[in-house]
C-alpha cells in the first residue's frame, strides 16, 4: 500500500507546459488601415482604425493568456491522474474497502424483504455487516476519489477554455481583421476616386486659365483698337494730306 503522506504530496502538480503562441506567430495582418499624413485626433476614420487594433492586440494578449492557462490546467489534471493512480488501493476487492452492504444467506427472505414482508421468517436470515474499512483505508479511498474528481474537473476546465474562451477570442481577432480590411479598402478606392477627381480638377483649371487669358488678350486688342480710333484728328496732318502734287 502506498504511504499517505507521499500520496497526499503527488496531488498537487509540478510540471508545467509551455504556453502555445502559435496564435501569435502566424499574424501577418496589416492590422487596420495605415493613414498618412499629420495626427488628426478627431479623424473618424483614423480613431475606427485605431479601436479595430487595439481590439485586435488585446483579442491576441488574451488568447495567450488563456491559452497558458489551459496549459496549466491540463497539467493538473495530468498530476491529479498520476495521483489517483498512486493512491489508489491495490487491494480493491477486499472487504476492506467495500462498502457496507448486507449480504443476504437466503433468497425468499431477500424477495420478502424487497416486497416489505417481514413476518414469517423460514429459519434464521444471515444478514450481517460488512466490516467497516479501517482509517488508513478510508483515508486512502478520500485521496483516491478526491484525485480522480480534480483530475475530471481540470480537464472540464481545459475544453471549456479551448471550445469557448479561445474559439470566441479568435472570433474577435478575425472579425477585427475583416473589418480592417474592409475600411482599407473602402479608403483605398475613395483615395483612387479622389486622385482621378484632383486629375479632372487640375485638366479643368489649366483649360480655365488657358481660357482667361485668350480672353484678357482679346479684350487687350478690343481696347487698343478703341483708343487708336478715339486719337483727335490733327488739322495740320489734314491740311498735308489734302495737297496735290502738280
Amino acid at each position: 500500500m502506498a504511504n499517505p503522506t507521499t500520496a497526499a504530496t503527488e496531488l498537487e502538480p509540478t510540471e508545467t507546459m509551455p504556453a502555445d503562441t502559435s496564435v501569435l506567430s502566424s499574424d501577418d495582418e496589416a492590422g487596420g488601415v495605415q493613414l498618412t499624413g499629420g495626427d488628426d485626433n478627431t479623424d473618424p476614420l483614423r480613431l475606427f482604425s485605431d479601436r479595430l487594433r487595439s481590439w485586435k492586440t488585446l483579442s491576441k494578449q488574451l488568447i495567450a493568456y488563456y491559452e497558458e492557462i489551459r496549459q496549466q490546467e491540463l497539467a493538473s489534471a495530468k498530476g491529479y491522474a498520476r495521483a489517483a493512480a498512486v493512491v489508489r488501493p491495490p487491494w480493491r476487492q477486499s472487504n476492506a474497502f467495500r462498502p457496507a452492504v448486507l449480504v443476504v444467506g437466503n433468497s425468499s427472505d431477500a424477495a420478502e424483504a424487497d416486497n416489505g414482508k417481514k413476518e414469517g421468517e423460514e429459519g434464521e436470515a444471515a444478514e450481517q455487516e460488512a466490516p467497516p474499512p479501517t482509517a488508513i483505508a478510508d483515508l486512502i479511498h478520500t485521496l483516491y476519489v478526491a484525485a480522480k474528481e480534480a483530475s475530471e474537473q481540470r480537464e472540464r476546465s481545459a475544453r471549456a477554455i479551448t471550445d469557448q474562451t479561445i474559439k470566441e477570442l479568435n472570433r474577435l481577432r478575425l472579425e477585427c481583421k475583416r473589418r480592417g480590411r474592409e475600411v482599407a479598402k473602402e479608403l483605398a478606392g475613395v483615395r483612387q476616386k479622389a486622385s482621378k477627381a484632383g486629375d479632372q480638377t487640375k485638366s479643368q483649371l489649366v483649360s480655365l486659365e488657358r481660357a482667361c487669358e485668350a480672353q484678357r488678350q482679346l479684350q487687350t486688342a478690343r481696347k487698343v483698337g478703341q483708343e487708336e480710333r478715339a486719337l483727335p484728328a490733327d488739322p495740320w496732318l489734314i491740311k498735308l494730306g489734302g495737297w496735290r502734287y502738280t
